[in-house]
């Protein structure tokens, strides 16, 4: 009789776990980050000594992993700079984001090496192995993520130099 109880409860257990996942959905890894614990202050960085750009900073794997998911949206001239500690051709998606990007790619030696403009924000029922990977040309040690259409607008071209102030 104490068998029947104990499986009787687990049943109980799945059961309600199997309801709330139903209603909820999965948790994904980036929703139960706080965005209190990933965001930093801002810095300035320039492109070219002519375009100013107000950055978040996502240096640990913590930042760079949930980096602008979730938000309604950017302000104008605001980025998020995704930094590396070695170059490297990384892989970027646009998992749960609400709004399209442009992607500065930035070398070792902080001249902009390839740019992606205007990165489509994926329609959110498309499941998560159809969403593309972005990456670089060439080996990037930093990214910069703008709101699409930020590199045309401001005429930032390959071989700029960028500063972080």
């Amino acid at each position: 009789m104490k068998q029947v109880g104990f499986w009787f409860f687990v049943l109980l257990v799945v059961l309600s776990i199997a309801w709330y996942i139903r209603v909820n959905g999965v948790p994904s890894f980036n929703s139960i980050i706080k965005p209190s614990a990933t965001t930093s202050k801002t810095q300035s960085l320039s492109i070219a000594d002519k375009t100013i750009v107000t950055i978040e900073i996502a240096d640990t794997d913590e930042k760079r992993a949930l980096g602008l998911s979730f938000r309604k949206s950017l302000p104008e001239k605001n980025g998020m700079l995704f930094i590396f500690e070695t170059p490297g051709t990384y892989s970027f998606w646009m998992k749960d984001m609400n709004f399209p990007l442009d992607m500065i790619w930035i070398g070792e030696d902080n001249t902009i090496v390839d740019i992606t403009e205007n990165v489509p924000n994926p329609d959110l029922s498309a499941p998560l192995y159809d969403l593309p990977h972005y990456s670089p040309k060439v080996p990037a040690k930093m990214i910069l993520e703008v709101n699409a259409g930020f590199s045309k607008k401001n005429v930032i071209s390959l071989g700029d130099r960028v500063e972080i102030n």
